[in-house]
């Protein structure tokens, strides 16, 4: 990419790469000088229990309570037919969850907070081609650029450790 001019190297490897002719020094920070938008290239966000969480914010869609034990709903339910998609699942309290069973919202007459939908990386806090021990023990020359994630980071590791207590 710096060969071709659509990079600048600002940090370069004490390592190089040998070539027949030549030895070229290893790249390790680089700007791109076009934007690239790398959340079309990230993956799908994989639907999980934690993911479902972290969407609806840790809130029950039918009542909104934040309390108690939080489960998993399917919307339409399984047995008349509903699967476990993004758009069928939701938080719900234990004692939503209970009450609604395995019947539809419109025979409760119940009506949803927020419509569910499949998220993007970027609402759940996934920093696409950053990992986390990316952002926690940083080689000392990435740090610098790296600062300005670090607190989304953070907040992302709270979330799930939030998600992994229920």
């Amino acid at each position: 990419m710096e060969l071709a001019g659509k990079a600048d190297v600002l940090h370069y490897h004490d390592e190089f790469a040998y070539s027949a002719r030549c030895a070229h020094p290893l790249p390790s920070v680089m700007r791109v000088r076009a934007f690239i938008d790398v959340h079309k290239f990230a993956a799908a966000v994989p639907l999980r229990r934690v993911n479902v969480l972290m969407r609806d914010g840790f809130a029950c869609c039918f009542c909104g309570t934040r309390r108690g034990p939080l489960t998993m709903d399917h919307v339409r339910p399984v047995s008349a037919g509903g699967t476990s998609t993004w758009s069928n699942l939701v938080t719900a309290c234990a004692p939503c969850n209970a009450r609604k069973g395995s019947r539809t919202l419109a025979q409760l007459g119940w009506k949803l907070i927020r419509v569910p939908r499949e998220p993007t990386a970027a609402e759940l806090g996934v920093l696409p081609g950053l990992s986390v021990r990316d952002l926690s023990a940083p080689e000392p020359y990435w740090a610098p650029y790296l600062e300005p994630y670090r607190e989304r980071a953070a907040e992302l590791a709270r979330m799930r450790e939030l998600a992994e207590s229920f």
